[in-house]
């Protein structure tokens, strides 16, 4: 027996572990996050909020409304503010098409838009003229989203919906609208 062997043999008999490769211990970084963590993903929130910038191509964002202090989701079908910790769909992946930013849910693969009544959606399968963004810097790291109707541009906020408030595109021609950060994930 070498001594290289008589060495791992000593380590058997010594120690629980019994061979060389054993010995080897992975880095708790190495470990990707799952992704239905939900306390990591808060954790990622909490520590980027003050990061929040524009929204660029290719990245995925977690939309938040500043007043309410939740976040665009895709629940059952509805496109509602959630807080983090519901278990709809909060990724949104930016993408862009001749100038235009679009919002494309990475659950279901559909683009945020508005419907026939200007209600918010989010199933398109294209990025087409209902599902196109300007976003506008309102103030350090705060946006407001606008969608285009008739050439005219129009912010996203509440209507009352028989009693209810939903998400839409309203009919005011202005910047005023919710106030949104885009949480890079």
């Amino acid at each position: 027996m070498t001594e290289t062997s008589n060495h791992n043999a000593e380590k058997t008999s010594d120690s629980p572990l019994s061979t060389a490769t054993e010995d080897a211990v992975t880095p708790m970084e190495s470990f990707l996050p799952n992704p239905l963590d939900k306390t990591a993903t808060q954790a990622k929130i909490n520590n980027s909020l003050e990061q929040s910038s524009p929204p660029e191509a290719d990245s995925t964002y977690m939309i938040r409304s500043v007043k309410s202090g939740d976040y665009l989701t895709l629940l059952r079908g509805d496109v509602v503010l959630a807080p983090s910790e519901v278990q709809g769909s909060q990724h949104w992946e930016c993408v862009k098409l001749d100038g235009w930013l679009g919002f494309r849910n990475v659950a279901s693969y559909g683009y945020l838009g508005r419907d026939g009544s200007w209600a918010l959606c989010c199933g398109a399968q294209n990025h087409r003229e209902w599902e196109k963004f300007h976003v506008v810097n309102s103030e350090a790291g705060r946006f407001v989203m606008l969608m285009t109707h008739w050439g005219k541009l129009r912010p996203i906020d509440y209507r009352d919906e028989q009693g209810a408030k939903r998400l839409a595109m309203v009919e005011v021609e202005s910047d005023n609208g919710i106030l949104w950060e885009f949480v890079k994930v």
